[in-house]
């Protein structure tokens, strides 16, 4: 029997192709800026939430033969299938301090040989589904040979398939990234896998692609964006991919990118909903049932509650964003920043919101003014204070997606006010915290310091034998010495 531990978790594989055709001239200096990209998306991920995350990174050495099902002659485990970890990193930077890149990799790998496709998908499938239950499943295949079975006979084609439909029945996604200038698109092997291709002739895009590919970009959708009963429509919320630089998907105006490069004003809360334990999108209604009835025990009662009641009593307020008014961009203060930006846009298919969403999108980019809005995930959520900062067109060029930065900001209790403080001191101020300092940093003496679990215990006794209360036996002082 298989036994699997249920996972929050999202799980990660990166194939690179070393073979011969990546180790050429034209590839040694691509490879390793391969190797520093991951290194960069590794650390980033293990500073902000690597205990989401497990990462796996396996080194293959293929060649162009349309064999899919021979046994794997060469391919090396870089990283082992495990939550990310600082160790992951320092492996990494092991390897690229080395003075010739390409013979540490052939020393690593050993050497060139064939490799079944079928066994590695085989091998991706027991690290991703045997004995856990990952959250998110991707396999990035990073390699540079576009065309990898050019004659894919009837024989292998059909067990290759086979092994790829094992690992999408078990919600993995198989995405190949082909690092390769002259790509010729048409009848491409891998298209005939049925497999997600990427073309990636510039590798500073790379980042951004395995960002794309391995993060959860959708995190909750139906949340409410009101200003009165009639004026109440759905968007969608978004987890930015990129924050240290403009987000690819959209194109910012300068004071957005300065809020979205601020990462010191702000840092990751892993208590945040965002980064949540349940299910990957959320809608209000999945969890409202009004014919469920619960026989909660009330002072010795049973009493029957149906799902709506339950969720009436525990409600806060309506859930949603709720817009309290605007201000212009210019009285937007980075210092309040306190949590990680999420970009809210219309729901494609709702074209009556979509065209309400746009409109109050068009009214904040021409009158250059963010909305402060109330923010609840739930009903029964703590309320808080949001700024929803509009992206905008630039002369760089246009962006694709329209829509809002959220950013959660403090209410007025949250925040410190320093500047009405007086940091002139006393010079007696001065000498009694000399003293003090002196008194607590003398020399210390284990043998003049009693257990006081110890003397509480005597007092204990002392009380019982005097008839009298603990609180009257006194504690014996201690001086330092």
């Amino acid at each position: 029997m298989n036994y699997q531990t249920f996972s929050m978790k999202d799980g990660v594989i990166f194939i690179i192709d070393t073979g011969p055709m990546s180790l050429s001239k034209n590839f040694s200096c691509k490879l390793k800026k391969i190797f520093e990209i991951l290194r960069e998306r590794i650390s980033y991920t293990c500073l902000s939430n690597g205990n989401l995350e497990e990462v796996c990174v396996i080194l293959i050495n293929t060649l162009n033969s349309s064999k899919c099902y021979e046994e794997i002659s060469s391919s090396y485990t870089f990283i082992s299938m495990d939550v990310i970890n600082v160790d992951m990193v320092k492996k990494f930077d092991t390897l690229l301090k080395k003075h010739d890149f390409v013979d540490s990799i052939l020393q690593i790998t050993g050497g060139f040989g064939n490799v079944s496709l079928v066994d590695l998908f085989h091998k991706c499938n027991k690290l991703l589904n045997f004995c856990k239950s990952l959250k998110k499943k991707s396999i990035i295949f990073i390699t540079p040979n576009y065309n990898h079975f050019e004659n894919l006979d009837t024989e292998s084609s059909p067990i290759l398939k086979m092994a790829i439909n094992d690992l999408k029945k078990n919600d993995a996604s198989i995405n190949v990234i082909i690092v390769d200038e002259n790509t010729n698109n048409d009848n491409l092997s891998w298209n005939k896998l049925g497999v997600n291709v990427e073309f990636c002739d510039n590798l500073d895009n790379l980042l951004l692609i395995l960002n794309m590919k391995c993060t959860r970009t959708k995190c909750h959708r139906n949340i409410s964006l009101y200003l009165t009963e009639n004026f109440n429509i759905k968007v969608d919320l978004y987890n930015v991919v990129d924050l240290k630089e403009n987000p690819k998907g959209f194109h910012i105006d300068a004071v957005t990118n300065k809020v979205i490069k601020c990462n010191q004003t702000y840092k990751i809360n892993n208590d945040d909903e965002v980064f949540n334990t349940y299910e990957d999108i959320y809608d209000d209604e999945m969890y409202i049932n009004s014919n469920m009835i619960l026989r909660l025990d009330f002072y010795g009662k049973k009493l029957d509650f149906t799902q709506s009641e339950v969720l009436g009593m525990r409600e806060i307020l309506s859930s949603g964003i709720q817009i309290l008014g605007f201000r212009k961009m210019e009285e937007f203060n980075l210092d309040y920043i306190y949590s990680i930006p999420i970009f809210v846009s219309a729901i494609e298919k709702n074209f009556k919101d979509k065209r309400i969403f746009f409109s109050l999108y068009n009214s904040c980019v021409n009158k250059n003014v963010f909305i402060v809005g109330r923010y609840a995930l739930r009903a029964n959520f703590a309320p808080q204070l949001a700024a929803l900062i509009p992206t905008s067109n630039s002369k760089e060029g246009f962006f694709k997606h329209k829509g809002f930065y959220l950013i959660k900001m403090p209410f007025k209790e949250n925040i410190r006010i320093v500047s009405g403080i007086n940091t002139t001191v006393e010079t007696s101020l001065c000498d009694e915290t000399k003293q003090f300092i002196k008194e607590n940093t003398s020399n210390f003496t284990p043998l003049k310091y009693e257990n006081p679990m110890l003397g509480k215990h005597y007092r204990g006794i002392e009380a019982l034998a005097l008839d009298k209360k603990i609180t009257e036996i006194n504690e014996p002082l201690h001086y330092l010495s």
